[in-house]
């Protein structure tokens, strides 16, 4: 059996596992950092909900 260590070293000579671990680690960052960046549930203006594209929203709401 391979140490960690080892899989982590044979990963990163493939650009695929190179790829694979770049994604891992984002996923990780956003897990890590979703409660600093995620608005807080109780500020919503619901008067706001379903409004078309401006630009404050360019998507909408």
């Amino acid at each position: 059996m391979s140490s960690a260590l080892e899989v982590v070293r044979g990963a990163l000579r493939r650009v695929d596992g190179r790829a694979g671990l770049a994604l891992l680690g984002l996923v990780v960052a956003a897990a890590t950092l979703a409660p600093i960046l995620a608005a807080p549930p109780d500020v919503q203006e619901l008067s706001a909900r379903l409004q078309g594209p401006s630009l404050a929203h360019p998507m909408g709401t």
